[in-house]
């Protein structure tokens, strides 16, 4: 994935800023003689490609996982979609877990399940406390609500289309009421809430700290904007290696990088010549 989509944002660096740009192949990676670690069956790419376009669903788009080009470090695909033992990852925990324990459907199986037959039975079953996608936020608008959501791109636990999905649904919903109080960032490179070599720090992992500032910590952003009437347009977040103690104390990350989160639709653009690895050498940009 990193091979085919790494440069299209102008350099090659590891990070992926915008997998919708990305026309993913996978038949390269299928293997043309034995079968081995190194290549794929025919099977296996099939499969890839129906986890990248996402299961039929009875409503809405399909939304499957986008070539994020963290697939294969730890965090990434392993503990949520492909491991040795399907059961002891995230879809098999969950996926299954929820229409055997709380559904009745004791007998579901990666095997039967059917998308069309028994996706309107779980939502009938335990909907109502599980959803939360309603697009009529007008209550919460109304009183001066402000929603500021975050996705990264490399998340193998949730498909990152997700949110721009409801995100489009509010605005389609709202319209200027969402453009006026809410936003959406979509973040290269990280994975689940803050893992990954992409830009995984930007206050996300608890309350801002007195220091904060709104430029850098997505929550000192939301404070501004409730308090201050400033609506972020763009966050400076980094690449932590410590990125489970980084989203909670800026001070104590291990930066290798930092990188300019911007509100969606814009994506980060490098201007072309400043050091890549540096936040001021990008701009916010509509995707061509």
């Amino acid at each position: 994935m990193l091979a085919q989509c790494d440069a299209l944002d102008g350099q090659k660096d590891g990070l992926v800023r915008d997998p919708r740009a990305c026309r993913f192949d996978s038949r390269p990676l299928l293997c043309t003689g034995a079968d081995s670690d190194a290549c794929l069956s025919g099977e296996q790419v099939a499969a890839l490609d129906d986890i990248l376009r996402g299961p039929p669903l009875s409503r809405g788009p399909r939304i499957g996982y986008a070539p994020a080009g963290v697939e294969a470090l730890p965090g990434g695909w392993a503990p949520w979609i492909s491991s040795t033992d399907p059961m002891m990852t995230g879809a098999g925990v969950f996926g299954l877990g929820i229409p055997r324990f709380f559904a009745g459907l004791p007998d579901a199986s990666f095997a039967n399940f059917d998308f069309g037959r028994d996706g309107p039975l779980l939502d009938q079953r335990v909907g109502s406390i599980l959803n939360a996608d309603s697009a009529d936020l007008s209550a919460f608008f109304g009183r001066g609500g402000k929603l500021i959501l975050y996705h990264g791109w490399g998340d193998a636990a949730i498909p990152p289309q997700m949110s721009i999905e409801y995100f489009d649904r509010v605005r389609a919903a709202m319209g200027r009421k969402a453009d006026k109080a809410m936003r959406l960032f979509m973040v290269p490179g990280m994975q689940h809430c803050n893992a990954g070599s992409g830009i995984n720090s930007f206050g996300q992992g608890a309350p801002p700290p007195p220091w904060a500032t709104p430029e850098e910590d997505i929550g000192a952003a939301l404070e501004a904007w409730i308090e201050r009437g400033r609506a972020p347009e763009q966050i400076v977040g980094v690449s932590a290696s410590n990125f489970r103690i980084g989203p909670m104390d800026r001070r104590a990350a291990q930066v290798t990088r930092s990188g300019l989160l911007c509100a969606y639709p814009k994506v980060a653009e490098w201007n072309g010549k400043g050091n890549p690895d540096i936040a001021d050498s990008y701009r916010c940009r509509w995707p061509r």
